[in-house]
């Protein structure tokens, strides 16, 4: 009846606010949501920002740690390389002039104290002496030419392990400023001193080395 009608309208309009109050709360429940997800987003790309910064700090000073310590490292063994070779010469040096004031002229014990020395010093390339035109034994010309001599003849012997084994080979430009700078400038100087590096042929091979 219409009666009814009007008393089933009046009751669905009873109901709509509170409808609307429950669509309210869950549109505020939802904007909440949201803003609670949004704000969990921002922390989380904040704290993974720090995160990789932090990260790529560390590995910068790991990695500039590292790049000084090998620096070092290296520097220390090129260091005690030098020092070793160093003191090989200096030990050549006074056991040539020890044998030489003892009245030895004999090549072949010089070739042998040479060898002594690179046997004994495994890193280092070579060993040589120069002597002066017959400075040794006198005796330049006879050798002239002649196996284990240039064409000069004297006393330049160089041994070396640049083929694996140690073998004995002669000094080449050892006379020629610029490529005989090892040889030229300690006698110029009077002194010891260390070579700028330079490139030597040893066993046949090109060798980038110092003296």
């Amino acid at each position: 009846s219409r009666y009814q009608r009007l008393r089933r309208i009046r009751e669905v309009q009873a109901l709509c606010p509170s409808l609307e109050g429950v669509l309210r709360l869950r549109s505020l429940s939802l904007k909440a949501s949201l803003l609670a997800g949004l704000a969990l987003v921002a922390v989380f790309a904040v704290g993974t920002t720090l995160v990789v910064r932090e990260v790529a700090s560390t590995v910068e000073k790991e990695t500039r740690l590292l790049h000084t310590e090998t620096a070092q490292t290296q520097s220390l063994a090129v260091r005690q390389r030098l020092d070793t070779a160093a003191k090989v010469a200096s030990g050549i040096v006074n056991a040539a002039a020890a044998m030489r004031g003892a009245g030895i002229t004999d090549r072949a014990a010089y070739d042998a104290m040479l060898k002594t020395f690179l046997e004994r010093n495994p890193e280092v390339l070579g060993t040589w002496v120069g002597f002066e035109p017959n400075a040794l034994d006198g005796k330049d010309a006879e050798r002239a030419g002649k196996e284990g001599h240039d064409a000069t003849g004297r006393y330049v012997p160089y041994g070396n392990r640049g083929g694996g084994e140690i073998k004995r080979e002669i000094l080449v430009d050892y006379d020629k400023e610029g490529a005989g700078d090892y040889y030229l400038l300690p006698k110029k100087l009077d002194r010891a001193m260390a070579i700028e590096p330079y490139i030597y042929p040893v066993a046949g091979k090109d060798v980038l080395m110092t003296s």
